[in-house]
């Protein structure tokens, strides 16, 4: 028989009991000083963020549904 997998959440969640599970929270994450300054020269008047990706991530972000258009 062939390997069960887990997807990369339930990785995420191995190990963890019920009342653990309850008392995460979505708490945006935050933004670090070094992330800041290498994001600086991509980020925009508006303060959005347009930086190129590669290959890979552009093929994760489709995969976890986010769409990607190209900027002309």
């Amino acid at each position: 028989m062939g390997k069960k997998r887990n997807s990369k959440t339930r990785q995420g969640l191995c190990g963890v009991t019920l009342a653990q599970g309850l008392r995460l929270d979505r708490a945006p994450a935050r933004e670090y000083v070094n992330v800041q300054e290498s994001v600086a020269k991509y980020r925009t008047d508006d303060g959005t963020v347009e930086m190129p990706l590669n290959r890979g991530m552009r093929r994760y972000a489709k995969h976890i549904g986010i769409h990607i258009k190209e900027v002309k």
